[in-house]
This record gives C-alpha cells, structure tokens and sequence, in this order.
C-alpha cells in the first residue's frame, strides 16, 4: 500500500514537471506621458489572447510571455492617450527580459455643445 502511494506521488510530480520547464520572456517597463510622469491603470494586452495586465502607481507593468515561436502584438490603451501597438518579433521573444519603456501621448477630443433642460 506504501509503495502504491509513493509511486502515484513519484506520477504526479513527473506529471507537473513541464509546466514548471515551460520557458517565458517577462516583458517589464514603464508608461510615462510627455513630462515624464508615470501614467496609472494603462492597459497592456497580448492582441488576440485574453493575457494581459495593467500599470501601477509608478507606470510600471510586468507581463509573462509564454508563447515564443511566433511574432507578438502588445496593445497598450489608456483613456485620455492615443492607444498604441509595440510588436516583438520571436528572436527578441527569445530574452529573458525584455524592457519596453515609453512616453504615451495624450489626446483629447472636442465635442459638440449639449443643453441640458
């Protein structure tokens, strides 16, 4: 019986191991605007997958990168800046870490008068 339990033990960590192996690129930086001040809450998502994550306080951001054989879109978006897209090829997939820092610029919109009665 102890020797049943052992190797189902002996099973279930083998079974873990290539999760554990599984290789990733940490994509880390900052988002500023244009006076160098560090943006809060901006958006950075991997473009057509559900992995994502969003800035702190200080505009820093850290994303694992799992999938590295093919060539990836980051999409980065914040209410009152232009939204833009940074592309990382799999040779620079291939780091450990990769920084991606970077000034946002704001944008703004003129709307039309509204009356409210």
């Amino acid at each position: 019986m102890k020797a049943i339990r052992i190797y189902a033990l002996f099973v279930l960590l083998m079974m873990s191991l290539p999760i554990l192996a599984q290789q990733r690129a940490m994509v880390h930086g900052y988002c500023l605007d244009e006076n160098s001040k560090p943006i809060e809450n901006v958006n950075i998502s991997i473009v057509n997958t559900q992995y994502g994550t969003s800035s702190d306080a200080k505009g820093h951001y850290e994303l694992p990168i799992y999938d590295q054989a093919t060539a990836i879109n980051l999409y980065y978006s914040c209410i009152g800046y232009q939204d833009t897209i940074v592309s990382l090829t799999p040779k620079q997939l291939q780091r450990d870490s990769i920084n991606i820092s970077f000034r946002m610029r704001k944008m703004s919109y003129d709307l039309q008068e509204v009356g409210v009665t």
